[in-house]
């Protein structure tokens, strides 16, 4: 199956945003885009949790659950 917007992702021309916040329970990671698709991750590292919510969308939009609002 072609995914260009995956395809797009993967080469730099279309970056996706990740938020990260500290919290009480370490920190939170997370994603939302216009149509809801939603991820949020929570760990103790900041940079796992950066880490882990960025591979959650990479791989949704690499299936093609997550596409741009065009």
């Amino acid at each position: 199956m072609h995914n260009s917007y995956y395809e797009a992702l993967m080469e730099g021309r279309y970056p996706i945003h990740i938020e990260t916040l500290e919290s009480d329970a370490g920190w939170t990671a997370r994603f939302a885009d216009a149509k809801g698709h939603h991820f949020e991750v929570t760990d103790t590292s900041q940079a796992e949790a950066h880490r882990q919510c960025t591979a959650q969308v990479i791989d949704a939009i690499r299936l093609g659950h997550v596409v741009p609002e065009l």
